[in-house]
C-alpha cells in the first residue's frame, strides 16, 4: 500500500465564467497592482529619508515638502485599495463588465502619477477586459450559435441578482456574471 498526496479535482477554485482573455486580465492587472505597490514603497522610503535629512537641517519648507509627498503617497494606496476591489476581485469573479471602467480609470491614474509601467499594464488590462466580455458573449450563444428571431421589446431576467435585460443584449448579467437566458 503506497500513501501518497492526492491532488484535488481543481488546484484553485476558479469562477465558471472565466474566459482565458480573463485569466490574463487577471494576471496583467495583479501584476500592475504590485507595480503600485513597489512604487509606493519606494516613495515612502523616499520621504522617510527625507524626513531623517530634514530634522538635522531644520528648513522652513521641509516639513511642507514631507506632508505633500505622504498625501501623495496616501492617494498611491487608496489607487491600490481601489484596484483591488474594484478591477482584480471583479475580474476573480468573471464580471468584466463592472472591472472595465476602474481598469481604465486606474491606467490613467497610473500614468498622471509617474507610475508608467503600472499604468500601461492596467490599460492593457482594459483591452484583455474587453476580449474577455467577448468571449463571455460568444461562449453565451454557444459553438456556431445561429441568431434567432426574437421578438421586438423581449426581456430575459437573471436568475442570480433578477435584473432584467433586452433578450440577447448580453450573455451573461453585467451586475452579477451569472448566464443569462439559459
Amino acid at each position: 500500500m503506497t500513501v501518497g498526496y492526492q491532488s484535488p479535482a481543481t488546484a484553485f477554485p476558479t469562477s465558471p465564467n472565466r474566459s482565458p482573455s480573463g485569466s490574463s486580465a487577471s494576471a496583467i492587472v495583479l501584476v500592475g497592482i504590485g507595480f503600485q505597490v513597489l512604487g509606493a514603497l519606494l516613495l515612502f522610503a523616499l520621504v522617510s529619508t527625507y524626513v531623517g535629512w530634514s530634522i538635522f537641517n531644520p528648513y522652513a519648507y521641509n516639513w511642507f515638502v514631507a506632508t505633500a509627498v505622504y498625501s501623495v503617497a496616501a492617494g498611491v494606496i487608496l489607487l491600490i485599495l481601489f484596484a483591488f476591489f474594484f478591477a482584480y476581485l471583479p475580474i476573480q469573479r468573471g464580471n468584466y463588465v463592472s472591472a472595465q471602467t476602474p481598469a481604465l480609470v486606474l491606467g490613467v491614474l497610473s500614468i498622471l502619477t509617474l507610475n508608467i509601467i503600472s499604468g500601461v499594464l492596467f490599460l492593457v488590462g482594459y483591452v484583455k477586459i474587453g476580449d474577455a466580455i467577448r468571449e463571455q458573449q460568444r461562449s453565451a450563444a454557444g459553438p456556431g450559435a445561429q441568431p434567432t428571431a426574437v421578438a421586438a421589446g423581449s426581456l430575459v431576467a437573471c436568475k442570480g441578482c433578477g435584473r432584467v435585460f433586452p433578450f440577447g443584449a448580453f450573455g451573461f448579467c453585467p451586475n452579477c456574471g451569472q448566464k443569462l437566458g439559459g
